[in-house]
This record gives structure tokens, sequence and C-alpha cells, in this order.
């Protein structure tokens, strides 16, 4: 009974973490009745029990492979970084996410025990996405329903940055879903037989392809592109090179069309074009990295504490002055991070946090490589969803607590797979 009570609390905490932050009392606007809320209320209430299962002897953790070790000297490292932190507050706002992502590897790593809870696991991410999915397309259509109805129940910061990148023409941010085209076509085509089930793998595949083309993220466009890719090359062994023709093809047809019905005044393969406004971006993204590599120097063992980019930069950086409220919101915002998972790590946890986070890295390559010619498609539907996402980060502020879960949730998922799905 109480280990049925830890997974159906995992279970929700899960669910409630894959959809975008809400008040689910929308007319107490309060951070005690914020979903993400609830989340760490529940996976904190498992880890009381699950540390009285350990005392008590009656539960074990999977500790092959030293992920938990592993992740331990992660956290570790990320939490030394306090000791240069100029914004203590910053410093333990995101801290608290780095607490609850390190209480639910733990937890996931007792839960994650058995084919069916995993599929339950796995069931909960597809089901998610495909609401995220619905919720992205109200927001770019119906743009006055979202405002009269969703500014209640959205939580402020979310909607905030939501708005703010909608009037500059960027929507869907924090959109990962990206990355999980290989799930949806392991579980909804390749594993399924009926017609209804492939017909709806292959809708909910083109809705990704369609929200990537008119999100204005490059991002999304790098992560859809090397998921398809991936899903083609390693999930359709048979016929590879005409499926590969036929994924491009379909890719190529929706930016087109795209263009053609005007969808969006600009679609996000044109942002690959060296237009001076584009040039600025980049340009922009590499003084953010070269800032990263001053606070690394500054404090080079320890890192200038998590969350703290933003209090180290220049004032003339930091000092934007306009009538426009929107545009010093979005400077706030952007700036808050380096955009880059290498120079976050570098800038705010210094060596030892650069260190942690390659070793736990080369642990996920390594296991990996092997992976590649097995026979086990979840296995490899994993390997792409993860390297997807960590495309994402690579190029983004990877700090958002869905992305901060998934990101160590897949390793854990691949780490014993589901011996039904086989090549």
């Amino acid at each position: 009974m109480i280990k049925k009570i830890i997974l159906i609390n995992f279970l929700f905490a899960f669910c409630l973490i894959n959809l975008p932050p809400f008040y689910y009392i929308p007319f107490l606007k309060n951070s005690l009745f914020h979903s993400y809320s609830l989340s760490r209320i529940l996976i904190l209430l498992n880890s009381g029990i699950i540390l009285y299962l350990l005392i008590k002897r009656k539960i074990k953790v999977d500790f092959r492979k030293n992920y938990l070790i592993l992740f331990s000297f992660f956290f570790v490292s990320q939490s030394i970084s306090i000791i240069n932190s100029l914004n203590i507050s910053q410093f333990l706002y995101f801290y608290k996410d780095l607490l609850f992502v390190y209480l639910f590897i733990f937890q996931s790593l007792v839960i994650v025990n058995s084919d069916a809870n995993k599929l339950k696991i796995i069931k909960i991410l597809l089901i998610t996405s495909i609401i995220n999915i619905f919720f992205m397309l109200i927001i770019y259509f119906l743009p006055e329903f979202s405002n009269i109805f969703l500014k209640d129940i959205l939580h402020d910061k979310y909607l905030e940055v939501l708005n703010v990148n909608k009037a500059r023409g960027k929507y869907f941010i924090e959109f990962i879903d990206f990355a999980f085209i290989p799930l949806f076509f392991l579980f909804f085509i390749l594993k399924k037989k009926d017609k209804v089930s492939v017909f709806l793998g292959y809708f909910f595949i083109i809705l990704l392809i369609f929200l990537s083309t008119i999100s204005n993220f490059r991002t999304h466009l790098l992560m859809i592109f090397f998921s398809l890719i991936g899903t083609v090359y390693f999930l359709i062994p048979k016929r590879r090179n005409f499926f590969l023709f036929l994924t491009l093809f379909s890719f190529f047809i929706v930016n087109f069309l795209s263009i053609r019905l005007n969808f969006s005044p600009q679609i996000t393969i044109e942002r690959v074009s060296l237009s001076p406004e584009e040039l600025g971006s980049i340009i922009g993204r590499f003084n953010m990295w070269n800032y990263a590599l001053e606070m690394f120097k500054s404090s080079p063992l320890t890192g200038i504490g998590l969350g703290n980019y933003y209090d180290y930069l220049p004032n003339k950086e930091k000092e934007v002055f306009s009538i426009f409220k929107e545009r010093e919101i979005l400077n706030r915002v952007t700036l808050i991070n380096p955009h880059s998972i290498f120079f976050w790590q570098l800038a705010e946890t210094g060596i030892l946090g650069i260190f942690a986070f390659i070793c736990l890295l080369f642990s996920f390559l390594k296991s990996d490589l092997n992976k590649i010619k097995s026979k086990n498609y979840l296995d490899k539907s994993f390997l792409i969803a993860f390297w997807s996402l960590f495309l994402y980060a690579v190029f983004n502020p990877p700090i958002g607590l869905r992305f901060q879960v998934l990101f160590f949730l897949l390793k854990i998922l691949d780490k014993e797979n589901l011996s039904i799905i086989q090549g």
C-alpha cells in the first residue's frame, strides 16, 4: 500500500511538471496553489516515506553505473557555488529547483524498477506532450481566448515571458516536446498495428513539425531536425533511404506551406539567414558567452553562484531605459543566463561544476555509444530524445524545471529498458 502511494505521488508530480505552470485554484493566485508547488510537496512527502523505508530496509535503490554517485557530485558542485554569490535570494530561487530535481531523480531510482512503472511514466510523458501541443496551438491561433481566460490560470512569470516573446513574434517558449518524436513514432506507429494509432502518430509528428516552423526559435528547428533524422535512421532499419527522403520532403513541404498560407510574418527557417538582424542576435549570444568566461576567470573554482549571472553583468548591459515595459522585461529575462549549458556551468559553478557535468555527460555518451547497435528500439528512442534535449541546452537557458527533470530522468529510464520493445 505504501509503495503504491509513493508511485501515485511520483506520477502525479511528474504530470504536473510536464504541463505549463498553472494555478489549480485560479481565484487564489498564490504560490501555495501553484502546480509546481504541489509537485514539490508530493516529492517531499515521498522523500520522507522512502527515507523511512530505506531505514527499515524495505526497499533498495539502484546504484548501478554509479549514476546516483555522479549526480550527487554534480549536486554538491552546484551547492558550494553559494560561496561567491552576490544575490543569495536568487541563488536560493534556483537551488530549490535543483534540490527538487535531485529528490525526484533519487525517487525515480526506487520507482523505475519494473516494465509496468516505466510504461506508466512514458504514457504520462506522451499524454502531457499531446496536451502541450494543443495548448501551444490555442495560444497561437486563439490569442484573444488565451489573453482572457489563461491569464487567471497560468503562472504570472510564465505568462509574462510568454507574452514578451509573443510581442516580438516568437512563440512556444520553453516548449521542448520536439525531442519526443521518436517516442511518438515508437508507441503510436511502430508498436501499434491499428490504423487509428498510426494516423494519430503521424498527426502528432506533423503538428510538432508545424510548431517548429512557426515558433521563430532556431533551436526548435535544430531539435526537430535531429529528432526526425534520428528516428528515421535508428527506428526504420528497412527501406531507410526511402523514409529518410520522405522525412526531409515532409519537413520542407510543411515549411513551404507555412510561407504560402501566411501563418506567421516570419517562419523559423528564415532565421537561419545571415540578415543584419539575425547576425546581431548571433553576436549578442557570443557576447553573453564572453561575459560568462570573464565571470569564470573571476571565480574559477566554485563559480559566481547559481542564478547570479545577471548580477555579475556590467551595468551597461543591465541598464536598459525604454518607454516600453516589455523591452525591460525582455532584457531581464534574456540576460538571466548565458544561453548555453556549458557557459552556464562554467560561469556559475566554476571548475567543479563543469567537471561534474562533463563527467555525467561522458557517462551518458559512453552508455549511448553501446546502444547504437542495440535492437531495443526504446533504447534508441531515449537516446535520440536525450541528445535532442542536449542540443536545446547548448544554445538555450537550461533552467526550466521540466527540462532539468527530463534531462536526467531520460537517462534513468534507459538504464533498464523495457524487454517488450525489441527491434
